[in-house]
C-alpha cells in the first residue's frame, strides 16, 4: 500500500511539478537520444579501465559521463542535421520528381 502510494506521488510529481523544476536544464539540449546511444559503450568503459566493482559506482559515474556524451552528441551532430533534415528532404523529393517523369516519359514511348 505504501509503495503504491510512493508510485501514484513519484507519477503526480513528474507530470505536474518536474517539468517546472527542470527548466533550468534546458540549455542541455534534447541528449535523450544521445545518452540512448552512448550508455551502454560507457559503462562498458568505466567497467574495464576505472575496474570499479560497486556497482552503484559504476552507475555515478557511467550516468555522469553519459549525461555529458549525450549533450556533446546532441550539439555536434543531432542538432546539426536535424538543422539540414528540411533541405535534404526537399532535394530528396525533387530528384525522385525527376526520376518518376523520367520514367513515366519512357513508358509512354
Amino acid at each position: 500500500m505504501l509503495v503504491g502510494a510512493g508510485l501514484a506521488f513519484s507519477v503526480l510529481w513528474a507530470g505536474l511539478i518536474a517539468p517546472k523544476f527542470f527548466d533550468s536544464a534546458r540549455w542541455l539540449g534534447d541528449p535523450s537520444y544521445g545518452v540512448y546511444l552512448w550508455a551502454y559503450p560507457v559503462q562498458q568503459i568505466v567497467v574495464e579501465t576505472i575496474h570499479v566493482v560497486d556497482p552503484w559506482a559504476v552507475t555515478a559515474i557511467a550516468g555522469v559521463l553519459t549525461l555529458a556524451a549525450g549533450v556533446m552528441s546532441w550539439r555536434l551532430v543531432e542538432r546539426r542535421a536535424l538543422a539540414k533534415a528540411d533541405s535534404a528532404a526537399l532535394w530528396a523529393s525533387r530528384r525522385i520528381r525527376d526520376v518518376s517523369r523520367i520514367v513515366g516519359e519512357r513508358q509512354t514511348r
